[in-house]
C-alpha cells in the first residue's frame, strides 16, 4: 500500500478504546514563534473518516493572501509548504495543515485536518518509518492488532465500529515525544511546564456532526501510568491555554452534561483490570 509519509505524529485517540499512532517520519521544522493569530483558512471536506478519495478545496478568509499548505503534518513555512492553486486529491490518510501567507510573513493561525481512510487505518503499518521501535524499551505497538482486523466474527464490523465513537487526533512533531532529551513520551516520569508540548487537537464527531480543532498543550497525565517498567502506555492531558490558542475550549464533549467549558482534558490510556503489566499481546 502506498502511503504518504508523515512528519508529524498523528494520534488517533476513539474515546472508549485507546490510541493508534499514524506513519510519521522526520523531524518538523521549529514552529514559528508568534502570538495564537485569527484562523482565515477553510477547507472542504472537513476532517473526519472517508471510504472514498475525496478533493479538498482551500478557501482563504482574507482576500490577496497567499494559502499554503503541506500534507505531511508539519507546519506550513514559506521553506516548506506548497501554494495552492486547486483542490487537493486525497486518497490516503494525510494530515493537511494550511495557513495564509502576505510574502515570507505568516498571517494566520495554522487550519489542522485530519483525514483519516478506513482502510489504511486497519492496515497501518507494525513499524511506520520514522518512528521508534521501542518505547522506553519495550517493544512499540502501531498497528490495529491483525487477531482482531482479520478475524471473520469482527472485520465486517470494524469499519461501522471505528465511526461509531468521537474520535480525538492530536498532531505534534515526532520529536516532542520520542527525542530522547525532549520526548514526553519517553521521559514520562518528568513533569511540570518545561515538560508540555505545542499541539494541535481535532474532534471528529462520530454522527458526521459539528467538530473542532485547537492549538493546545500537551503532557503525559498520571502517576502509576507513567512508570515506564510497569506500562509503555502512557495517558495524556491537553491544557488551553491562551499561548497556544483559546484559554477555554467550549465545546460539548459531554453532552448530557451541563459543562461545556473546559480548562483541560485527560486522555486515558486504559490500564489492564488486573493490574498485570502492559506488552503488545495485551493491546
Amino acid at each position: 500500500m502506498n502511503h504518504r509519509v508523515l512528519k508529524s505524529v498523528a494520534m488517533l485517540w476513539l474515546l472508549g478504546v485507546g490510541t493508534a499512532i499514524l506513519a510519521a517520519a522526520a523531524e518538523s521544522p521549529p514552529a514559528q514563534a508568534a502570538a495564537p493569530l485569527p484562523s482565515l483558512v477553510e477547507a472542504t471536506p472537513a476532517r473526519g473518516f472517508y471510504d472514498a478519495p475525496v478533493m479538498v478545496r482551500l478557501d482563504a478568509r482574507q482576500p490577496g493572501a497567499e494559502i499554503r499548505f503541506t500534507i505531511d503534518g508539519t507546519e506550513p513555512t514559506v521553506a516548506h509548504s506548497q501554494l495552492y492553486a486547486t483542490p487537493l486529491p486525497l486518497e490516503h490518510q494525510a494530515v493537511l495543515r494550511a495557513a495564509l501567507f502576505d510574502g515570507n510573513r505568516r498571517i494566520s493561525a495554522v487550519a489542522t485536518h485530519t483525514y483519516l481512510f478506513l482502510d489504511d487505518v486497519l492496515q497501518q503499518a507494525k513499524a511506520p518509518p520514522g518512528l521508534p521501535n521501542t518505547w522506553s524499551g519495550a517493544p512499540a505497538a502501531y498497528a490495529m492488532d491483525a487477531r482482531v482486523v482479520n478475524d471473520p466474527a469482527y472485520a465486517p464490523r470494524l469499519k461501522e465500529a471505528l465511526r461509531s465513537l468521537p474520535t480525538l487526533s492530536v498532531v505534534c512533531p515526532p520529536a516532542d515525544l520520542f527525542n530522547a532529551r525532549r520526548g514526553i513520551y519517553v521521559n514520562s516520569l518528568q513533569r511540570g511546564a518545561n515538560w508540555e508540548r505545542a499541539c494541535s487537537l481535532e474532534w471528529s464527531a462520530a454522527d458526521g456532526g459539528a467538530g473542532f480543532q485547537v492549538d493546545c498543550g500537551l503532557q503525559i497525565q498520571g502517576n502509576y501510568n507513567r512508570i515506564p517498567e510497569k506500562t509503555p502506555k502512557h495517558s495524556f492531558r491537553v491544557l488551553f491555554k491562551d499561548q497556544y490558542g483559546p484559554g477555554k475550549l467550549k465545546f460539548p464533549v459531554f453532552p448530557d452534561s451541563p459543562v461545556k467549558s473546559f480548562n483541560t482534558l485527560i486522555l486515558r490510556a486504559v490500564a489492564l483490570a488486573d493490574g498485570s503489566v502492559w506488552d503488545a499481546h495485551n493491546l
